[in-house]
């Protein structure tokens, strides 16, 4: 008997849903905002003022931004719980593996905390010393928002996509069900770890020897979390029916 297919299916659904939540539009467009509003009333002179004005704009929506991601979390521990109730008991907030995974995804976002704040500094240490008007500072900036967006939203997407199916993975264990089928489609732009698997015979294996895959190099890991790495489309679903 095979994996129910409707069940993965209203998964992804949900998934995508609550990944479409975090998009950082609405944080770029109040910081730039706050950015420009700071420099065309204080004309920089001193790198080491604006540095510190930077931080003290950027860090309290970046903190709202960050509770939203989690928020996203709360939401995934209920799906994978109402969806998978056959997969062992529920897992709560106060688990220690589900803690362990909030604060691996909070140093990711650490790091895209601290990419943000060094770009945005650097620029304006730039438009310091070469002397740039106002009008070409904020084309500066405005042009590195983009970057950040993308580089934020990537973070944030395939966190929440990992936590589920880590989630779904504790839920396995506790239900004694050791073995998942990969999942997905294929694009063209489909990795080829994940083209490999999608393409073979076989596409269900024993946790240990998703344990041991690797996914390539500069893709997040572990695989049995992230699949194929960063913005992976494909999931790791739990077969209780698998005999091997």
């Amino acid at each position: 008997m095979a994996i129910d297919k409707k069940i993965l299916k209203q998964y992804q659904l949900e998934i995508t849903s609550l990944q479409k939540s975090l998009s950082t539009e609405t944080f770029n467009r109040v910081l730039l905002d706050k950015l420009m509003d700071f420099i065309s009333k204080n004309p920089p002179k001193d790198i080491y003022d604006i540095k510190y004005e930077l931080r003290r704009i950027y860090d309290p929506i970046y903190s709202g931004y960050v509770t939203t991601i989690f928020s996203t979390y709360d939401k995934n521990i209920e799906l994978v719980n109402t969806l998978y109730k056959d997969l062992g008991v529920d897992v709560a907030r106060d688990m220690n593996k589900v803690k362990a995974i909030e604060k691996i995804n909070a140093s990711k976002l650490g790091i895209y905390r601290r990419e943000s704040l060094n770009a945005i500094a650097s620029k304006t240490r730039e438009a310091i010393i070469n002397k740039l008007t106002l009008d070409e500072q904020i084309k500066i900036l405005s042009a590195i928002d983009d970057k950040v967006s993308t580089y934020a939203e990537t973070i944030a997407t395939t966190q929440t996509k990992g936590y589920g199916q880590e989630l779904k993975n504790i839920k396995a264990n506790l239900g004694e069900v050791f073995y998942y089928e990969y999942v997905g489609i294929i694009r063209s732009n489909t990795r080829p770890f994940c083209r490999n698997i999608l393409t073979s015979a076989n596409k269900t294996f024993h946790i240990d020897e998703i344990n041991a895959m690797e996914n390539g190099v500069k893709q997040i890991k572990p695989v049995r979390i992230y699949g194929g790495g960063w913005n992976c489309h494909h999931n790791w679903e739990p077969d209780p029916f698998y005999k091997g």
